[in-house]
């Protein structure tokens, strides 16, 4: 557990058990598991974002800020008193979220994505009336080489040959 205030904090414990169960859907299906990618730098930071943009009432967006996919769900793991949910009923709700979307579906199950960093934030939502809720940035990469083939900061949007251009979050 990682603490940033008594509002929300980021939890790690469930990150893994997150990337344990979509290793599980993957290798179900006959896809590579996922690699935890340690090299990732925004998926905490949007989280954060996230949490902080839904007390004045913003939404759950995508950050576009990094070279591969990103898969977000946001929903309520308790009621205003505290976390109800276990990890793994919190796990296996994300990924049933992801599989019911086509589009978050493909990206979860996209065997060309073999690296992920998954940040999980718990906060009190105020638009759920004070209920804890989870907010869960997955961010998926190729292999490596094939960014270092192109000269590509991974984290950063765009190649280093399209000139610089950054996004900050």
């Amino acid at each position: 557990l990682v603490s940033y205030s008594q509002d929300y904090y980021r939890d790690t414990v469930l990150e893994s058990v997150i990337l344990n169960e979509v290793n599980n859907h993957r290798n179900n299906i006959g896809v590579q598991s996922i690699v935890f990618n340690p090299d990732n730098t925004r998926a905490v930071d949007w989280g954060v974002y996230l949490v902080k943009s839904t007390y004045n009432g913003g939404a759950l967006n995508h950050c576009g800020c990094q070279a591969g996919a990103e898969i977000l769900v946001s929903f309520p793991v308790g009621d205003i008193n505290g976390v109800t949910l276990t990890y793994d009923e919190i796990a296996k709700k994300s990924v049933s979220l992801w599989y019911g979307s086509p589009s978050h579906k493909r990206v979860m199950e996209d065997n060309e994505l073999s690296r992920g960093f998954i940040s999980t934030h718990i906060f009190k939502d105020p638009n759920r009336s004070n209920k804890y809720t989870v907010v869960v940035v997955f961010q998926l990469l190729m292999n490596k080489q094939y960014y270092i083939d192109d000269e590509w900061d991974e984290n950063e949007l765009f190649p280093k040959k399209f000139g610089k251009l950054t996004y900050k979050i």
